[in-house]
């Protein structure tokens, strides 16, 4: 599938939430709700990198 922007934005609200201070299990859940919708109207989503806490944006 090409790129799309939906990549950036979905990768910049979970960036978003994560600097926010939430818990991890919040930040899962809300990211599979926005998942969820999207699935429901058949929209296909391309599949986000795993971030830890260890990695270092550039």
């Amino acid at each position: 599938m090409r790129e799309r922007r939906i990549f950036d934005e979905l990768r910049e609200f979970r960036e978003d939430l994560e600097k926010s201070g939430i818990a991890p299990l919040t930040i899962r859940s809300r990211m599979t709700g926005v998942r969820s919708f999207f699935i429901f109207y058949n929209i296909q989503l391309p599949i986000l990198p795993r971030y830890t806490k260890n990695q270092v944006h550039n």
